[in-house]
């Protein structure tokens, strides 16, 4: 049991790994943002078939859907799949209840943040010019 619980710590710091590079590479293109893994794999029920859900949350996003679709797909590896909003659409989001962004509140693994939401929005969460996960493990 002990194994198998060791197990699934490194495949949920493995992929960890992976997001916060995604974020990393997208920070690099678009500047200032907030990259959070919610989902199965930031609650630890994660299982085979579960998908890497990543959220962005970017002002500088293009208004488009076509446009940030393909911008948020180009450096997408192995089962990560993203959302990307600016911060009125994820204040809009929150104000609704929208699943995503009560999850990403809740449950969130903040991978990177340049203090793009303000502290209100999730309160509890990580604010401002860091990088909250390690590559290092």
């Amino acid at each position: 049991m002990r194994r198998a619980l060791e197990e699934r710590r490194r495949q949920q710091r493995d992929v960890q790994r992976l997001a916060s590079d995604y974020v990393r590479q997208l920070r690099d293109l678009l500047g200032p943002l907030t990259g959070v893994l919610y989902g199965s794999f930031a609650r630890g029920d994660f299982n085979l078939g579960s998908d890497i859900d990543v959220l962005i949350i970017c002002d500088s996003l293009p208004t488009d859907p076509m446009a940030r679709s393909e911008l948020l797909y180009r450096f997408v590896r192995a089962g990560i799949e993203p959302k990307g909003y600016t911060t009125a659409e994820f204040a809009r989001m929150l104000h609704s209840n929208n699943p995503i962004a009560l999850d990403a509140c809740e449950h969130g693994i903040t991978l990177w943040d340049d203090g793009v939401l303000s502290a209100s929005m999730c309160p509890g969460q990580p604010r401002g010019g860091q990088h909250v996960t390690s590559s290092d493990g």
